[in-house]
């Protein structure tokens, strides 16, 4: 009995005692009539665990969110692709064009004949200005 042993579990003898479980003890504990000093650790605790719980399932949802997020964005980059290419085509179709589209304009001015009175009335208004 040298009274520096380290396990707790070692009795005054030097054997070793019962293990007590959590449970054990509380059971030990309410037949004796005597509170539970430890209910308050236990509630604590399996409010933590709940909350893990919740977390684990929060992050759950939000990688499933992610994934489908990140598969909307590629089919977003996908229809890009195909559509950009033929937007870039008409882009150039529309810049070779320009001139032919200026000669139809200057064209049509030739071949409508415009009213006599008007254009005495655009001399006067320009002249004026």
């Amino acid at each position: 009995m040298t009274g520096d042993t380290d396990n707790p579990e070692m009795d005054a003898a030097g054997s070793s005692g019962p293990n007590l479980g959590l449970g054990q003890l509380t059971s030990l504990l309410s037949m004796l009539g005597l509170p539970n000093p430890l209910t308050p650790v236990i509630h604590t605790m399996d409010q933590m665990r709940r909350g893990f719980d919740d977390l684990l399932t929060m992050i759950e949802t939000l990688n499933t969110t992610l994934a489908q997020l990140n598969a909307t964005a590629e089919r977003v980059n996908r229809m890009l692709d195909d559509v950009e290419v033929p937007m870039r085509t008409m882009g150039d179709l529309m810049r070779r064009m320009s001139p032919l589209t200026q000669l139809a304009d200057t064209a049509t001015g030739l071949l409508v004949p415009r009213p006599k009175g008007k254009t005495a009335s655009r001399t006067k208004s320009s002249g004026d200005g």
